[in-house]
């Protein structure tokens, strides 16, 4: 109870910081250059970078602790967990390809040359869903075995 809680905290107290951090330099920086903002954050490199690094990348570690906490006995926890990571990295990969071809994030529709690398994106993204919600349950299976198994 003692060591996991503190473990606990300390991956939700890193999480609010570093988002909290993100945000605070974001808005200084826009302070001091209003008119870079929508040059340099308008495109699919930067839209997939930030979403990776301040959701599924904080995801990932929560699962992680997650399953570190609930020991499940089976290999399949680690199975998902990795198809689950490679998945996400066939999700967030492509779109830094496209952004890398100056595409813009707020078009309705993409390139025709650019839809099959979407589509791969697309496939990844549920894939990596699959895998998570997998990886979730088994968590959930570690917790209630762990319980059940206390005196």
């Amino acid at each position: 109870r003692g060591l996991h809680a503190v473990i606990a905290f300390a991956a939700v107290a890193w999480i609010v910081a570093a988002a909290l951090g993100v945000i605070a330099t974001d808005f200084l920086a826009s302070m001091f250059f209003p008119n870079q903002g929508r040059a340099l954050h308008d495109t699919y490199y930067v839209v997939s970078h930030v979403h990776y690094q301040l959701s599924l990348a904080a995801i990932m570690a929560l699962l992680a602790l997650g399953a570190w906490l609930a020991r499940p006995l089976s290999g399949l926890a680690t199975l998902a967990f990795w198809i689950m990571h490679l998945a996400i990295a066939a999700t967030i990969i492509p779109q830094h390809f496209i952004g890398a071809l100056t595409a813009s994030d707020d078009t309705f529709a993409l390139a025709r040359h650019l839809e099959a690398i979407n589509t791969l994106s697309t496939i990844a993204s549920v894939i990596a869903l699959a895998a998570a919600l997998l990886l979730v349950a088994l968590i959930v299976i570690g917790f209630v075995r762990r319980r059940r198994n206390r005196p």
